[in-house]
């Protein structure tokens, strides 16, 4: 999303630039001296432009996910360029502080700067579990469940992914 800001010297030429401001998609339009309180409320709307963009993105995927088979539902990972790839191929996520890794099929990491309580709710429908305050897990590609050592899943690509107590009867019921 481009931000345009246009600053006008004086009021005389306010409805020439003002004009201008709108046929350029310009968010606001400021007046000199700039005052801060308008430049505060114009970074404000900004801000909250670019929000309203992600969140449409979101809502797209969300929708177009309705629509394919459970096999052909993506996810945007938010990243520089948007990363959108196939739910199916996520083997699990990690947390790491308000990071999220994803490990994909073919070993490929993506590191996305959202906690995985962000990810959670979307992926639950589509078969993911949450195993560990730190992990969120892939149905389709749990191994063997271990029981010994406090229990702990083997995942497709050869990881192991802790259980916790607390989740062990979720997880025994969502298996079966």
């Amino acid at each position: 999303m481009k931000i345009r800001a246009l600053i006008v010297d004086d009021e005389a030429a306010y409805d020439e630039y003002a004009f201008r401001a709108f046929q350029f998609n310009a968010l606001d339009y400021l007046l000199k001296p700039v005052d801060i309180y308008k430049l505060i409320d114009s970074v404000n709307r900004a801000t909250d432009a670019i929000n309203l963009k992600e969140e449409n993105l979101r809502l797209k995927n969300l929708v177009d996910n309705q629509k394919r088979h459970e096999q052909d539902k993506r996810i945007a990972l938010p990243q520089d360029d948007k990363i959108d790839i196939p739910i199916r191929r996520i083997i699990r996520c990690q947390a790491e502080s308000n990071y999220t890794r994803f490990i994909l099929e073919n070993r490929r990491e993506i590191l996305v700067s959202r906690t995985l309580k962000d990810f959670e709710a979307a992926l639950e429908s589509c078969g993911f579990i949450r195993t560990h305050q730190s992990h969120l897990v892939n149905l389709n590609h749990i191994q063997t469940l271990i029981k010994r050592d406090g229990g702990y899943l083997k995942m497709s690509d050869g990881s192991s992914v802790p259980i916790s107590r607390s989740r062990k009867e979720e997880l025994s019921r969502r298996m079966m």
